[in-house]
């Protein structure tokens, strides 16, 4: 099968939501995960810096239930980015059982270089889409992701 023939979708496959936003988001994480790859993280871990960005320090466990991950995948995540200099942990001054995830500079900086690749990615991957269909793309699935999750 040549290489541009491996991601087409079989007509017969066309009519199956499912599998076409599966496959969509199969695709998609794969291009992010080979541009991020200079940067030494995965996904997860750009997700972590993330929720760490904007809401500040955080426990690992609460990180792990807002990115619906388990704690011991959390904690490698976590070690990788703390290895990076990218994360800091310490303790929650008001429940010492409690280890707190902060960013760094470091880790904003790494995120502000990661955020721009992605933002390419996701534009190359959509570029056949008209600006409206980008725009009910993006209105969409989000709904579609809090209907499945029933919120």
């Amino acid at each position: 099968m040549k290489k541009e023939q491996e991601h087409r979708i079989h007509s017969c496959m066309k009519p199956f939501l499912g599998y076409c936003l599966y496959k969509a988001a199969q695709l998609l994480k794969g291009k992010l995960e080979d541009s991020i790859k200079e940067h030494g993280m995965v996904v997860q871990q750009i997700g972590i810096l993330h929720i760490l960005g904007a809401t500040g320090p955080m426990s690992q466990s609460v990180i792990a239930e807002a990115m619906e991950t388990d704690n011991a995948s959390m904690v490698r995540f976590v070690d990788g980015l703390e290895k990076k200099k990218y994360v800091v942990r310490s303790n929650d001054p008001n429940d010492r059982r409690i280890r707190l995830v902060t960013i760094t500079p470091q880790g904003r900086k790494a995120l502000e270089q990661v955020r721009e690749v992605g933002r390419e990615v996701e534009e190359k991957f959509i570029q056949n889409l008209t600006a409206e269909e980008k725009k009910a793309l993006k209105t969409i699935v989000p709904k579609l992701i809090t209907s499945a999750s029933g919120s």
